[in-house]
């Protein structure tokens, strides 16, 4: 078994990159501003407004002055259609994306809609891909907060239960897995719960690279929940 001192000394210097990538974002958001003044001293969008598609092809316009808060975005203009194409996003997370693009705030979960719901991991993956797509533009604030929602639910899962729901909701989190991963080392790291190393390496092969659902075999969760029966009946409810 790996304890938690054990595990902190094993995983410390891998812990918190997800908060430093965030902080570094911020210091360096208006040093990009100033880069984008050197190279793109005109404003790339010839509107007031301009057309936002997301993969799934939905579409919604944006007021420059807004869009202008974030210049990352101007690396995702696309001229020729008068368009900025961002990531995929699926329709409950677009709507959030650009609810926060439009007025500044992101709507946190209400405490009584954080667990004992059949949706919980759905909920999780949705900060999850928010956070994701407003790291690769540099929404520090937006980051933050999505980031802050996903560890208040990830915060009543146990570790079993967090590699239960990597495997539940891993085909769908894509560049995502490194923020699932840092958080996961970290309540190994600085909690009490014991795992072993063989569950370690188990989580760290699921994180290496995206896998679809079709390659999630139906045994390993069997499995998993096997292992979870009998941890629960030797040492009891985690």
């Amino acid at each position: 078994m790996l304890t938690a001192k054990r595990a902190l000394w094993k995983f410390g210097p891998e812990l918190g990159k997800t908060e430093i990538k965030i902080k570094r974002a911020l210091t360096m958001e208006s040093q990009d501003a100033r880069m984008f003044g050197n190279f793109l001293i005109k404003s790339p969008y010839p509107r007031s407004t301009v057309k936002v598609i997301f993969g799934d092809n939905s579409i919604y316009w944006i007021s420059v002055d807004l869009l202008e808060r974030y210049p990352k975005c101007r690396l995702s203009y696309d001229a020729h259609r008068g368009a900025v194409k961002l990531n995929w996003l699926n329709k409950t997370q677009t709507a959030a994306f650009v609810g926060y693009l439009r007025n500044g705030t992101w709507t946190s979960r209400k405490p009584e809609d954080w667990d004992g719901s059949p949706h919980y991991y759905n909920r999780i993956q949705h900060c999850l891909s928010v956070h994701g797509l407003a790291l690769d533009y540099e929404m520090v604030e937006l980051a933050r907060l999505t980031f802050e929602d996903f560890t208040k639910m990830a915060d009543r899962l146990s570790i079993f239960g967090l590699v239960e729901m990597l495997r539940e909701a891993n085909w769908t989190l894509q560049s995502n897995q490194t923020a699932l991963a840092e958080y996961f080392t970290q309540r190994v790291s600085m909690s009490e719960e014991t795992i072993t190393e063989a569950q370690i390496a188990s989580f760290k092969s699921e994180t290496s690279a995206s896998r679809t659902f079709a390659n999630i075999a139906l045994g390993e969760m069997g499995e998993m929940k096997h292992k979870l029966q009998q941890y629960e009946e030797k040492y009891g409810p985690l």
